[in-house]
């Protein structure tokens, strides 16, 4: 991780045509971007921003920044990490889908139900995580059309599983949880293994 950080004096001279935050922090994405970085975190004052602090302070003038720092990650890094990441979230949802399916077909509520919002939820947050990674993928054809047909599977076998589960077939969801969900989950392994990016 890179750390840079700029005084208010050096700010005025590094970005000459900004006064504002949100300005400043476009121009260090922009110049991050073109170096193969992104930045990771931005600290104003002392202050470590969350994105709503920096949609809620982007109008800030450059006289009330005292100390400017912001922390950033090669891209490449990032999608290392991601991919990581990743891997370990599927392998985990495709353990945790069988033992979903196993509590829902014992009782389909309480601790059941609890351990499906769970396995869904997480497999939401992991589609997007994919979605994101998407346009880093090299255009390899094979391996392009392995994604496509990942991405339709993951869609449709969501919608089967929430209409199966609003409609109380629990037959049905737990039969998809242990079946549809582990081969997916194993597919997509396979798959960001065949994918190269960059």
């Amino acid at each position: 991780m890179e750390v840079m950080s700029w005084t208010q004096t050096e700010l005025e001279e590094k970005f000459p045509g900004c006064r504002r935050l949100n300005e400043i922090v476009g121009a260090i994405e922009q110049r991050a971007e073109v170096e193969g970085k992104v930045v990771c975190r931005i600290i104003v004052n002392d202050m470590k921003f969350n994105e709503e602090d920096e949609s809620r302070f982007g109008q800030t003038q450059i006289s009330e920044i005292k100390k400017l720092s912001v922390e950033l990650e090669s891209t490449d890094k990032l999608v290392a990490e991601t991919l990581i990441s990743l891997k370990q979230g599927l392998a985990a949802i495709r353990d945790r889908s069988v033992e979903a399916a196993d509590l829902i077909r014992e009782n389909p509520t309480g601790r059941a139900q609890i351990e499906f919002s769970s396995v869904m939820e997480e497999t939401n947050f992991l589609m997007e995580a994919l979605s994101a990674l998407k346009p880093r993928m090299l255009p390899v054809e094979s391996a392009l059309e392995q994604w496509a047909s990942a991405e339709a599977k993951s869609r449709a076998m969501i919608q089967e599983l929430l209409k199966a589960f609003e409609g109380q077939d629990f037959i049905l969801v737990s039969d998809v949880l242990e079946y549809e969900m582990y081969n997916l989950m194993e597919t997509w392994l396979e798959v960001i293994d065949r994918c190269e990016f960059s």
